[in-house]
């Protein structure tokens, strides 16, 4: 059937998450204190998750989050 969805898990988790606010919600919510402390929740974006690593090589992340962290622009790979 033309209009069956594949993968729906994936598809719900990446619409959801890529909400700025969901995002937010799930690192504060799964990662440790001592890790969230150091992120600066105003500067994350939700960006587009195939992206070209240092080495050159096409990768892919599940969701891929711009944030400062610690005072420096830094990424979260999920």
């Amino acid at each position: 059937m033309a209009s069956d969805i594949h993968n729906p898990h994936d598809k719900l988790f990446k619409h959801l998450l890529g909400e700025k606010e969901n995002a937010a919600s799930c690192l504060q919510s799964n990662l440790p204190q001592s890790v969230v402390s150091h992120l600066d929740m105003e500067t994350l974006e939700v960006l587009q998750a195939s992206f070209i690593d240092a080495q050159y090589v096409q990768s892919e992340a599940y969701l891929l989050i711009s944030v400062v962290i610690g005072g420096s622009a830094g990424f979260v790979y999920v």
